[in-house]
């Protein structure tokens, strides 16, 4: 089985760069270093969990007259997500929060404010109990570089790229194949 390094997500995620539309950081509830490993898991789990939750909200209100397209066809309709961990050890600064990189496209034009999804996402991140924490922000063309940032972690820690906890979120990342929405 091949060991995957941050370079190789590094190239994924510049593969799919000209579908990103906005990126948000979403901070949780959690502060890893007050707590025990086994209890981090815990919580890292149910802050994916909540941010799956998020994700889906998110897609299905940006199609309000048809909800289900996102299920039925979601290589058409559904977001990008692009989804990096960062603060995911014990050891962090006490004042360091877990937090969520997301890279976000294939988002219809009528809904193409960072106001407009800072908002949906922000209630629904909220309603979960996680942290209110959360900066949005579009990408433009000088903003295309955010690749590296989101993958800092992994270029520093060559253990924490791909695992239980681990700097790529694969659960919650997506890819639209042919999506409608791309610029």
């Amino acid at each position: 089985m091949r060991n995957y390094n941050a370079n190789d997500i590094q190239t994924f995620f510049d593969a799919h760069a000209h579908l990103a539309q906005f990126y948000i950081v979403a901070h949780t509830n959690i502060c890893p270093a007050r707590l025990s490993a086994q209890t981090l898991h815990t919580r890292v789990q149910t802050a994916k969990q909540d941010l799956r939750h998020t994700l889906n909200v998110l897609a299905t209100t940006l199609h309000p007259n048809q909800p289900n397209c996102v299920r039925r066809k979601p290589h058409l309709y559904r977001p990008l997500a692009l989804t990096t961990i960062e603060a995911v050890n014990t050891a962090q600064a006490a004042a360091l929060t877990t937090h969520f990189n997301i890279i976000l496209g294939n988002i219809p034009k009528h809904f193409r404010q960072a106001e407009t999804i800072d908002g949906i996402f922000r209630n629904t991140w909220t309603n979960c109990r996680q942290s209110e924490d959360v900066q949005t922000q579009a990408i433009t063309g000088s903003s295309k570089g955010l690749n590296f940032y989101v993958l800092k972690e992994a270029h520093y820690d060559k253990q924490k790229i791909v695992g239980d906890i681990s700097t790529w979120d694969i659960d919650n990342t997506f890819i639209p194949h042919a999506a409608v929405y791309a610029d």
